[in-house]
């Protein structure tokens, strides 16, 4: 695999891990493989909105965190079809809560927007990280397989308190 596309994916598994983290999920084997990269699922039951952030958090990483240029509709990635999934599954999820004159509604959105508003969630809750998943990438890339014990280590030293 060419390096510069090893050290984008090393730090795309590395952004699923702290997200993970950062919703309080355990944490899980990182691998980098000739085809791409994994960030395995613990098997243990998750919330449903956790998990679609943790889904579109690789991908908010590499894109920068811009949606300038990007067309939600058309990307066709294995995050956001899984992401798409979850927002199917969970219909919970496409709801928001729209505050106008001293009035609360809920409005129920449709899968790409509500997609939309979780990719910049997602966005908004790793950009205070960027230094630990720049250093877990870096480890990842290094070693191509992190134990969730390592990955753990990793975000616990590099995290400021």
């Amino acid at each position: 695999m060419d390096p510069e596309l090893v050290s984008k994916t090393a730090k795309h598994e590395a952004a699923h891990a702290v997200m993970r983290w950062l919703q309080g999920m355990e944490p899980t084997e990182l691998k980098l493989h000739a085809t791409g990269g994994l960030s395995e699922a613990s098997g243990v039951p998750e919330r449903a909105q956790d998990l679609l952030l943790v889904t579109l958090a690789g991908f908010a990483w590499e894109s920068g965190c811009g949606l300038a240029g990007l067309n939600l509709a058309a990307s066709h990635t294995v995050d956001f079809d899984q992401a798409r999934e979850l927002l199917r599954q969970f219909p919970n999820l496409r709801y928001r809560v729209e505050k106008r004159g001293g009035k609360v509604r809920f409005v129920f959105e449709h899968v790409d927007t509500a997609l939309k508003r979780w990719f910049n969630k997602a966005c908004d809750e790793l950009l205070p990280h960027t230094e630990v998943i720049e250093v877990l990438g870096e480890a990842l890339e290094e070693k191509h397989v992190l134990s969730r014990f390592q990955v753990a280590a990793i975000i616990r030293d590099n995290v400021e308190t």
